[in-house]
């Protein structure tokens, strides 16, 4: 602040209202709770044909990411879902296979901040694979 400057703050008035509700508004948000994990839904018949089946697709990836081996097969399962859906992009690839693992994670119960974060690591990692 330049030297000489003095900053008055009003103690009643609309002014002082306005900025105690600004203050109040501003705790309220920082103290909010993480809202919970919310797992996408794939469409029945496919994403425009690139994911022929979803429904199928999701559940035998569910599965595959239920079990201990799921970093080894990671890579081979995008390629076998590439090999399936000839047309799929790597957008679709990416969302077909984050919304058959967020409801693994989420039947963890782990803690939302846990879900959201490992949701997020397995789609990191995902994008790398996918994208390479």
């Amino acid at each position: 602040m330049p030297k000489g400057w003095n900053i008055v703050l009003p103690t009643a008035g609309p002014l002082r209202a306005l900025l105690a509700g600004v203050g109040l508004a501003t705790v309220a948000f920082m103290a909010a709770p993480v809202q919970a994990l919310v797992c996408p839904i794939m469409p029945e018949q496919g994403l425009a044909g690139a994911i022929k089946e979803p429904k199928k697709e999701i559940e035998g990836l569910s599965q595959l990411f239920s079990g201990p081996e799921l970093d080894s097969r990671l890579a081979i399962e995008i390629e076998d879902l590439r090999l399936r859906n000839p047309g799929a992009g790597n957008d679709d690839l990416v969302n077909l296979l984050v919304t058959a693992y967020c409801p693994v994670v989420k039947a963890e119960a782990l803690g939302d901040e846990a879900m959201k974060a490992k949701v997020e690591a397995f789609s990191a990692r995902v994008i790398k694979l996918v994208y390479k």
